[in-house]
């Protein structure tokens, strides 16, 4: 792997790992909050895009580590080692 390479996969898992601690900051800031107010509707909205924030990053993060296959075979060129 090129360090041009490296370093896009690290600044992409840099960018999912955010995205992670935005729906684990948002929890706290926005469901917690929501929750001590008796909003529990609000609450469980918050709570839905936080966890789809998180999940959402997770799952760019695992990209990021190991590609899936079909990336592979349809952009060799992203993998090829020069």
């Amino acid at each position: 792997m090129r360090p041009s390479q490296a370093a896009l996969r690290l600044c992409g898992g840099l960018a999912s790992g955010l995205l992670v601690l935005a729906g684990f900051i948002g929890i706290f800031a926005d469901c917690l909050r929501a929750l001590s107010n008796g909003w529990f509707f609000s609450a469980m909205h918050y709570l839905a895009e936080c966890t789809i924030l998180m999940a959402a990053g997770c799952a760019c993060v695992i990209a990021e580590i190991r590609p899936h296959q079909i990336v592979s075979e349809n952009a060799p060129y992203l993998n090829k080692d020069m």
